[in-house]
């Protein structure tokens, strides 16, 4: 029969922690006293929240393992119960004597109360023998005497009885609040989870070093930043990268080595297989549509056939240098990964066709060898808090851009647009439907120019039979009108040249300098010619 030794988990220090998006996993390390033969090591009360199957044990010493089983016990409450319960427990009962010595002292006090009002009410109930009373100095003294006294220990007694019963109270609540903490702890199973490790040595007596690894849901991370602009300093930026880490898997980790890691555990994931395409006639008549069609630019993401693609940074791991202690408490711990000094380029911009507010931008490159995920960033402009924005996943190199707010202090007016029609070629009879959209910007500050870029649609064409012509503004020789559209490539930051440009969604992007004061029009004239039947519908395509 193999020798038996039991731990309790919680006896078993957590040396490190890797803290995943849903889950977390713990490495604990102990050791056992071995005897020739076969050994069982059993580790009791695992967290109720442990994966079975990531159960991973390896060691240091002269024994080998043979057997590694996950399995669940018939148990008590004092078994389960945590340190956190145990703690609770005995203060509980310290509580619940606390309350019944007050008790006592509520029934004592409350008969002496019941005994002085008998003994007033009684005096007016004496009979005399001699049928009359004659009220004397002595009685008539003795009668005062008494209700002197009645009167001083019925509010003396009154008024303890009043702070006893508010302390008793408050003993209560705290009673139920405490019987609430340890109900809310309690899962309810009557069952413990323990993790059986069988060993074989040759050796008569030796020890071992056991590491054990197992991963529990109810722990997850997720990142948020603090980002600081100074826009008084070219390198005004500074970013604090944070780990949000949250545990509710029963049982603190105290001083551990702590990663928070981006990996995603699959268990069971497989290749799909891909099926043969076959091409084909179809079965049956084939219709032909009306040849007088409507042209539509439909939504991609409305697209038959094209799942939305998310791009996320994967199997990084971020190591916090510092031990640090996260409560099974379930509350937010905010662990700082890192803090980057960023140069940013801060520019205005206007998207008046969707809000007449001018926002200040700052363009950012991530020039850190940190990926940046998905996360909430709240915003701090010269150190007045401005805004919470949701930053994408950006990865080391690459660019993103962060509003910053509104400045009040520059006015745009987006006016109506105006619209005509005209004829064109001598034998097609093209029509051509012109575009005339206005935009006044006004700076009202007094003693500051500002260099300001409007963004606004230029149609873009998805048939060749579609022509689009931009008449105004001039777009820079730089980038010449291909009515298809350019991209832009990734270059180092600079400030936004004056002029107008195509940017990568077909939209443009006229950048223009005012002077303190100043107040201009600025006018996007386009022209849309489509052949003679032909009808068109304007889509936007959204971009994420």
């Amino acid at each position: 029969m193999p020798r038996e030794q039991r731990f309790t988990a919680r006896d078993i220090p957590v040396n490190s922690v890797t803290v995943f998006s849903d889950r977390a996993e713990l490495r604990r390390s102990f050791d056992v006293a071995l005897m020739e033969g076969l050994n069982t090591v059993v580790i009791e009360n695992v967290s109720p929240f442990i994966d079975g199957d990531s159960i991973r044990v390896d060691g240091q010493g002269s024994a080998t393992i043979q057997e590694v089983n996950f399995v669940t016990e018939p148990s008590t409450d004092a078994e389960n119960d945590s340190p956190q319960i145990k703690e609770w427990t005995r203060r509980l009962n310290e509580l619940l004597n606390k309350k019944a010595v007050v008790d006592e002292d509520i029934k004592v006090n409350s008969k002496k109360i019941k005994s002085l009002d008998d003994i007033a009410e009684n005096l007016g109930k004496l009979t005399f023998t001699t049928g009359t009373m004659t009220v004397d100095d002595v009685i008539e003294h003795n009668l005062e005497r008494f209700f002197t006294y009645y009167g001083k220990k019925s509010t003396e007694i009154n008024a303890k009885l009043r702070n006893i019963t508010v302390e008793y109270r408050e003993l209560q609540e705290n009673i139920s609040k405490i019987q609430r903490q340890i109900e809310a702890q309690r899962s309810g199973e009557k069952v413990k989870r323990c993790i059986y490790i069988l060993l074989d040595t040759y050796m008569k007596e030796t020890s071992a070093e056991v590491n054990l690894t197992y991963q529990v849901t109810n722990a997850f991370w997720t990142p948020s930043f603090d980002i600081r602009v100074n826009t008084t300093i070219s390198n005004g930026v500074k970013l604090y990268y944070f780990g949000n880490v949250h545990q509710k898997c029963g049982e603190d980790w105290n001083q551990v080595d702590l990663m928070l890691s981006t990996a995603q555990p699959n268990y069971g994931g497989q290749l799909p297989h891909l099926g043969t395409l076959n091409v084909q006639f179809p079965q049956g008549t084939v219709e032909f549509a009306d040849p007088n069609v409507r042209i539509v630019t439909r939504k991609a993401d409305g697209s038959i056939g094209a799942p939305k693609v998310e791009s996320h940074v994967l199997s990084t791991t971020f190591r916090i240098p510092e031990k640090k202690i996260i409560k099974s408490d379930g509350s937010d711990h905010k662990i700082t990964i890192v803090a980057l000094d960023l140069e940013p380029v801060l520019h205005f911009d206007c998207v008046p066709r969707k809000n007449l507010n001018v926002f200040l931008t700052a363009s950012i490159i991530n020039t850190s060898t940190y990926p940046l995920l998905s996360g909430l960033a709240s915003i701090y402009v010269d150190n007045n808090f401005s805004a919470k924005v949701q930053l994408p996943s950006i990865y080391s190199g690459e660019r993103f851009d962060c509003s910053l707010g509104v400045d009040p202090s520059i006015k745009v007016f987006y006016k109506p647009i105006t619209k005509y029609q005209q004829r064109s070629g001598m034998l097609n009879n093209y029509t051509v439907a012109i575009y005339e959209q206005k935009v006044v910007v006004k700076n009202s500050k007094t003693d500051e120019s500002v260099v300001v870029t409007l963004i606004d649609h230029l149609p873009k064409t998805t048939d060749e039979k579609i022509r689009i012509k931009l008449y105004t503004p001039d777009l820079k020789p730089t980038q010449q009108f291909t009515g298809i559209g350019t991209n832009d490539d990734l270059k180092p930051l600079k400030a936004p040249e004056l002029g107008a440009k195509l940017n990568e969604n077909h939209n443009v992007e006229w950048t223009v300098l005012l002077n303190p004061m100043e107040e201009k029009e600025y006018v996007i004239k386009y022209g849309v010619e489509i052949p003679p039947g032909e009808l068109v519908e304007y889509a936007e395509e959204q971009f994420h």
